[in-house]
């Protein structure tokens, strides 16, 4: 679960698991199984957001994953970014 006192609303995430490379190192992996059966403009952030939540508590690299299952071809999101004051974030 995620969890941060001060956000609304409460966001869950079904499962973390830590996995082992093939070459031995590893890894946080965030299974976010959030089937996205239509156009939702903050889609990306909020992948962002559960990603950055799970590196914030757990200090460990997290490899977020979605499933994507509308019908329109043209809408495949593929990162959020953001400037501010001269610093870039970059979600791909």
């Amino acid at each position: 679960m995620i969890f941060c006192p001060n956000a609304s609303p409460l966001r869950l995430v079904d499962k973390v698991a830590k996995v082992w490379l093939l070459n031995g190192e590893e890894a946080w992996v965030l299974i976010h199984v959030e089937v996205q059966a239509q156009y939702d403009s903050a889609f990306t952030e909020r992948m962002y957001t559960y990603n950055y939540r799970l590196f914030d508590r757990h200090q460990k690299r997290v490899i977020s994953l979605a499933v994507l299952a509308d019908e329109e071809p043209n809408w495949r999101p593929d990162s959020y970014n953001y400037q501010l004051g001269g610093f870039r974030v970059s979600y791909c």
